[in-house]
């Protein structure tokens, strides 16, 4: 029998019909053109979602995934996110969306996160005096990121901490204070300057200067310290979880009344796992 001109079809019988293609031609299905210099194909990496606008968090696509598929109610989770330029973005999570994001974390694994505070003002009181405590414990101090982190897992304990404390505004003098690291300490404000002084690593700090004076304490917790639900997330007997505070009582010479001498930044790391 004669070849068939080239370019010309052909009929092909098979066990599931009859089908025609161009003489020649090639079965397999035709792959995807790889990205110039090389990576992962287009298909692949939209599969991924990489095609997103860069600097757009992953929170707000599955807030939008699952407004499209109509499950959010009214019992959510609130995250709020910072972004590089300081603002701040709210996403509330349906239980449902939860507990899909909570699978992706499963029990044994440990997931060591960073959780950075807000600015801490310290003023003085009725009579120019301060007495105040700074807590570890996500419970008490403000972490803008920690509603979502308690929603995915049910256990977390402190790996450090670290607060930075500025102070010494030139109109702002003639005051000192003591601090330390109280390493049982939830929530409870120190009575005495002495009970400051008495801490193992307390120190002095004096706010008379014209420029700002920088005092930074980093702490770091034994290994072997006990976890905590996410729900108590520090507990002062036996210590566990996130207990701890930095502890601050100024000395000698008082301050004006209601005025900021000392702002803090604190930072926490944890680690955070499920049970089931």
């Amino acid at each position: 029998m004669a070849a068939a001109p080239a370019g010309s079809s052909r009929k092909s019988s098979g066990k599931f019909g009859v089908r025609n293609r161009p003489s020649g031609a090639s079965s397999r299905l035709p792959k995807s053109s790889p990205r110039p210099g090389g990576g992962k194909s287009t298909q692949s990496r939209a599969k991924v979602g990489a095609d997103a606008p860069p600097g757009v968090p992953i929170g707000p696509s599955v807030d939008h995934l699952a407004n499209a598929l109509g499950i959010l109610g009214n019992n959510k989770t609130v995250s709020v996110l910072e972004t590089k330029d300081g603002s701040r973005r709210t996403i509330a999570y349906d239980p449902g969306v939860v507990a899909a994001l909570r699978a992706m974390f499963p029990m044994g694994k440990i997931y060591p996160f960073r959780l950075a505070g807000t600015v801490i003002p310290y003023p003085t009181d009725g009579s120019g005096n301060i007495l105040a405590t700074t807590s570890f414990s996500p419970a008490v101090a403000s972490f803008p990121e920690w509603a979502g982190c308690a929603a995915l897992f049910d256990e977390v304990v402190l790996v450090k901490a670290r607060w930075t404390l500025v102070g010494g505004a030139s109109a702002l003098k003639n005051i000192g204070i003591v601090v330390g690291y109280n390493p049982n300490n939830v929530s409870n404000t120190p009575a005495t300057t002495t009970a400051v002084a008495n801490l193992s690593d307390s120190e002095c700090l004096s706010s008379y200067s014209t420029t700002p004076r920088i005092l930074v304490k980093s702490v770091r917790i034994p290994k072997g310290r006990a976890w905590a639900e996410t729900t108590i997330p520090a507990v002062a007997s036996p210590p566990a979880g996130c207990v701890g505070s930095i502890d601050m009582a100024n000395g000698g010479a008082s301050g004006t009344v209601s005025s900021n001498y000392f702002y803090a930044f604190l930072e926490i790391v944890v680690k955070f796992r499920n049970r089931i």
